[in-house]
C-alpha cells in the first residue's frame, strides 16, 4: 500500500519517499534506497505517520479511522440541520451514511476516502456559515479546509476556484472572497514548494493526474479505473522505460491530448459511461449496465435524494446550491477523468440528505393517509 510505505518512510526519517518494492523498477537501485516520489498526495501519509510516531500501529488506525466515520457522521448531521433538516431527517441521513456497505468497508481500509469526505463536509458546512454569517474569518476557514481535501485527493485542486464564483454571486465580499481562496493556495504551497525543490517540477497535487486523464479518455478503456498493460497501446509502453515518474506522467497526458484529437466523438459515449459509473457499479465487459446488486441498492436511494431535494429547493432551504453544487463538481471531475463508485463517493452523504428528507415526506403522507381512512369513533 502507497499511503503505508510513504508514512513508514516519514517516520523513519526518509522523507516523503517510495520504498524500494513501491518504485518504478527502471529507477530501483540494488542497495533499495527509498526515492522521493510524488505519485501520491501528502496529507494521508503525513496524518499516518503522526499516528505512527505516537506508538499506533498499522492495525490501531484502523480504530481512528472508525473514530474518523463517527465524526463524519456528526458533520453529516450539523451539516443536513444547517441546510433545514428537521432532526428526524438527518437522524435518517446518518443512519444511511452509517450502513451504506462502501463506508463500511472503506473504514476498515488505508484509503483516503477516510479522511476526504469529513473534509468536504466540513468545508461545505463552513461555506454555509460563512454565508450566513458574512465573516472573513469564516471564509478563511473554509478555504483551508478546502486546501487540505485538495491534499488529500487531487481532484478537489480546483473546487475553491470554481466555487468562488456562486459565493460571490450569493453575497459575499471580495475580501472574502480573497481570504477562501488564498487560505487554500497557502495551504497547498509547501506541497508545490517541495516538489519543485526536490524535482525541479510545479507539482500542485500529484503525478498521476496524466495517467488519469488519459485512461479516462482512451474509448477502449470504457470509462473505467486502471488500466492493465496489456490494455494500453504498446507505443506508451515503450516510451516509459527510463523515465521518472514525472516524465512517465508526461507521456500519459501527451497520449491524452492524443485521444481527444483523435478520438472526439468517442468522447461523448464514454463521458456518458463514466457519468453511469459515478453512481453505480459497471463491469469491465459493459459501459452502461450497471450490476443488478448495485442498481437494486443505489438506484432507490439515488431516486429518494433527488426527490428529497427537490423538496428542499421548493421549501426554499438556506443555500441549497451548496450541496448541489459539490455533487456537480464531482462529477464533472470524474466524467472528464475517471469514474467508479469509490471515487465520487464524497456526493453519497449528500444524497443522503435528500433521502432523509424524502423519507419523512412519505411517512408524514402515509400517516395522513391512514388518519383519513380510518373509521369514525361513533
Amino acid at each position: 500500500m502507497h499511503y503505508h510505505d510513504i508514512a513508514t518512510n516519514l517516520k523513519s526519517g526518509n522523507g516523503f519517499a517510495f520504498s524500494a518494492s513501491q518504485q518504478i523498477p527502471w529507477v530501483r537501485d540494488s542497495l533499495g534506497t527509498p526515492r522521493p516520489t510524488a505519485l501520491r498526495p501528502p496529507f494521508l501519509p503525513i496524518f499516518l505517520s503522526l499516528l505512527y510516531r505516537a506508538g499506533v500501529e498499522p492495525m490501531g488506525v484502523l480504530g481512528g479511522n472508525v473514530l474518523l466515520a463517527g465524526f463524519t457522521a456528526w458533520l453529516l448531521y450539523r451539516l443536513s440541520r444547517r441546510v433545514g433538516l428537521d432532526d428526524r431527517s438527518a437522524c435518517i441521513a446518518v443512519a444511511a451514511y452509517l450502513v451504506y456497505p462502501p463506508f463500511s468497508a472503506f473504514t476498515v481500509q488505508l484509503v483516503t476516502e477516510n479522511l476526504f469526505i469529513p473534509l468536504i463536509l466540513a468545508s461545505t458546512l463552513m461555506v454555509l456559515r460563512a454565508l450566513d454569517r458574512r465573516s472573513t474569518l469564516d471564509h478563511g476557514i473554509a478555504g483551508v479546509l478546502l486546501g487540505l481535501a485538495a491534499l488529500t485527493r487531487p481532484t478537489a485542486l480546483l473546487l475553491p476556484i470554481v466555487l468562488a464564483v456562486p459565493i460571490r454571486r450569493s453575497g459575499s465580499r471580495g475580501m472574502q472572497i480573497a481570504a477562501l481562496l488564498a487560505a487554500s493556495a497557502l495551504v497547498v504551497t509547501p506541497w508545490v514548494v517541495r516538489n519543485h525543490l526536490v524535482f525541479g517540477h510545479f507539482q500542485p497535487t500529484a503525478t498521476s493526474s496524466g495517467r488519469n486523464l488519459y485512461t479516462g479518455t482512451y474509448p477502449p478503456g470504457r470509462g473505467r479505473g486502471n488500466l492493465l498493460d496489456s490494455e494500453q497501446p504498446a507505443s506508451i509502453l515503450a516510451a516509459l522505460p527510463g523515465r521518472d515518474e514525472f516524465g512517465v506522467d508526461s507521456v500519459y497526458a501527451a497520449a491524452a491530448v492524443r485521444n481527444l484529437r483523435e478520438y472526439p466523438m468517442q468522447q461523448i459515449p464514454l463521458a456518458a459511461s463514466k457519468l453511469v459509473r459515478c453512481w453505480f457499479q459497471v463491469s469491465d465487459r459493459d459501459m452502461f449496465r450497471p450490476t443488478p446488486r448495485s442498481l437494486m441498492m443505489n438506484g432507490p436511494l439515488l431516486a429518494l435524494g433527488v426527490i428529497g431535494w427537490y423538496g428542499l429547493w421548493k421549501r426554499r432551504a438556506p443555500h441549497p446550491w451548496v450541496p448541489v453544487f459539490m455533487v456537480a463538481y464531482s462529477m464533472f471531475v470524474h466524467v472528464t477523468s475517471i469514474a467508479t463508485v469509490r471515487y465520487n463517493l464524497m456526493s453519497w452523504p449528500f444524497v443522503f440528505m435528500g433521502v432523509g428528507v424524502a423519507v419523512m415526506a412519505m411517512a408524514g403522507a402515509s400517516e395522513r393517509f391512514r388518519l383519513n381512512r380510518s373509521p369514525p369513533c361513533l
